[in-house]
């Protein structure tokens, strides 16, 4: 299990469905959402300020403040490959990126809000592509834990000669639709 680290108790996000498919997909072996899901616990909440040589900087609610380099490091995929990734999040409306000489700004446009101490706080960020009953809503909480996405199924693991007929055909089935 993965646990969901937060900067607020919870967090709503919208997003297309088109959006929700491409993070169901992976890159270098990784689902799209954990990398996602790496760049919205990084969100702050509260207005930060921040100096990188010398310059000071102003990080505001709903941003994150990450360069293409540390991205790569922690996702340990390349820095093209993190370009690609961050340049799709855009496109499916997920984020927005302003690059600097200083850092990268990355405003998480799809978290609609966040709650912590009992307040509900409205992302500044946000902007609404989404209806009210169009698309995906999803409510995460910090220290969620989410199922591993890969798991090894219990039917394949089962040695031939141990299988019901109906697991076998089953299997078949499944064989026959690719």
């Amino acid at each position: 299990m993965k646990e969901i680290k937060l900067q607020s108790y919870k967090v709503e996000i919208a997003m297309s469905i088109e959006a929700w498919v491409f993070l169901s997909a992976t890159t270098n072996g990784t689902t799209n959402l954990m990398f996602f899901l790496s760049l919205l616990s990084k969100m702050v909440t509260k207005e930060t300020s921040n100096t990188k040589r010398g310059v000071e900087y102003v990080v505001r609610p709903g941003e994150v403040d990450d360069s293409l380099l540390s991205l790569s490091a922690d996702w340990h995929i390349g820095r093209k490959a993190v370009t690609r990734l961050l340049r799709d999040f855009a496109n499916y409306g997920l984020i927005t990126v302003a690059p600097s000489r200083l850092t990268s700004t990355i405003s998480m446009t799809c978290v609609v809000c966040w709650i912590d101490g009992g307040r509900r706080t409205t992302n500044p960020c946000y902007t609404s592509k989404i209806g009210n009953y169009e698309g995906v809503r999803i409510f995460l909480y910090n220290g969620q834990e989410l199922p591993n996405v890969r798991k090894n199924s219990k039917r394949r693991n089962t040695p031939k000669e141990n299988r019901t007929k109906q697991e076998d055909a089953i299997e078949n089935a499944s064989n026959d639709d690719l």
